[in-house]
């Protein structure tokens, strides 16, 4: 019995060592590499909304710069081209009555540079997730479908910062 026990502990601490070794670290937030970003385009949508809030948690001072002629020398310049919510049904039963849905949540950006120029290709990011459905338990799937756009808004926040936070295009 107490050798099973240690044999269990030198496997762990084995495992942790290894993990550490081989320089494995759990991804953690984005550093941001700006201080202010500028931004154009669509400015209502939920997801931009979810991105500016975690943009602003992290110290950075989002601006307008639809009015703006000229940017300081360094700017980082997003131009927001969609930012939209789908839900789509994908089944049905033979009582033409939805089973599935699927929830899709689209944010498409472009970055730029001080000069209004173009850095590398827009990005299109869209992720989509099936949920079902029965018209019985309407209020409770409404929630879940609240809770469900909300994790694929993170999900897609969470990408928006990660290449906002890379130096290459």
């Amino acid at each position: 019995m107490v050798a099973r026990w240690s044999l269990r502990i030198l496997a762990s601490v084995f495992l942790a060592t290894t993990l550490a070794a081989c320089g494995f670290h759990l991804r953690g937030a984005s550093p941001v590499v700006f201080d202010t970003l500028y931004v154009e385009g669509v400015q209502q949508g939920p997801t931009w909304q979810s991105l500016k809030q975690r943009l602003v948690s992290q110290g950075v001072r989002v601006v307008d710069a639809s009015a703006i002629e000229t940017l300081p020398e360094g700017a980082t310049l997003i131009r927001v081209l969609v930012d939209q919510h789908e839900r789509a049904v994908t089944a049905t039963t033979v009582g033409a009555q939805v089973r599935e849905l699927t929830l899709k949540v689209r944010f498409d950006w472009q970055r730029y540079d001080d000069k209004r120029r173009m850095v590398g290709l827009p990005s299109l990011m869209v992720v989509d997730q099936a949920m079902s459905y029965s018209e019985a338990q309407d209020l409770a799937k409404q929630s879940e479908e609240m809770r469900v756009f909300r994790d694929l808004q993170s999900q897609l926040v969470s990408r928006v910062l990660r290449q906002l936070s890379s130096k290459a295009p």
